[in-house]
């Protein structure tokens, strides 16, 4: 759907290029925090936080390069369209979290007693 309005603007490889790179960082966001829960060691939950983390950046960087100036717009385009990378970057992005992170993160309470975990 959000991909549909890279037709009249023109711009359908870039886009999928911005769509599927965010939705990749989105499931690797996902993955990262799925492995936090899966672990007790904490070196582990210190690099999965640290993956979480270098998830976000391509997002807030604008990374693919993606630009308003790119576009083909006519000038009978809402203003909204000047803004279409951004708007699919952060969509792609949170609709590629949830599912590794519900298929793969541990949802269940602790099984060990605090006196084997402190161990």
């Amino acid at each position: 759907m959000v991909l549909a309005f890279s037709i009249p603007l023109q711009c359908v490889t870039l886009s999928l290029k911005v769509g599927v790179a965010s939705l990749l960082c989105g499931a690797g966001l996902g993955f990262s925090l799925a492995g936090i829960t899966r672990t007790r060691r904490i070196v582990l939950i210190y690099l999965f936080l640290f993956l979480a983390f270098l998830m976000f950046v391509p997002p807030f960087q604008n990374l693919p390069f993606a630009h308003s100036d790119l576009l083909t717009l006519s000038p009978r385009m809402p203003t909204f369209f000047e803004n279409y990378f951004d708007f699919l970057r952060w969509i792609a992005f949170f609709c590629g979290f949830p599912f590794p992170f519900a298929q793969f993160g541990f949802h269940a309470a602790d099984t060990l007693s605090p006196s084997e975990v402190m161990v």
